[in-house]
């Protein structure tokens, strides 16, 4: 994980395998990420830490999850 420290993020995720990368992370479509957000939150989990990598463009899933992502939520809350 000292490479992740490092910004060499490709390294770091070479350690990982597929499972333990599916068990600590939200990633894929918004549809997996609604989901995956939807099983942390059902688990009890009242907040999230969103934080690099965020994929190959950065601003993009930002703007995704400020347009699409938070607002589902704040939908299903209200």
């Amino acid at each position: 994980m000292r490479e992740a420290a490092r910004g060499n993020h490709e390294a770091a995720a070479a350690c990982l395998s597929d499972e333990l990368a599916a068990e600590f992370t939200i990633c894929g479509t918004e549809k997996d990420a609604v989901r995956r957000i939807g099983e942390v939150a059902d688990a009890g989990v009242r907040h999230l830490i969103l934080k690099a990598p965020l994929g190959p463009d950065p601003a993009e899933a930002i703007q995704l999850i400020g347009e699409r992502i938070i607002p589902y939520f704040l939908g299903a809350a209200g």
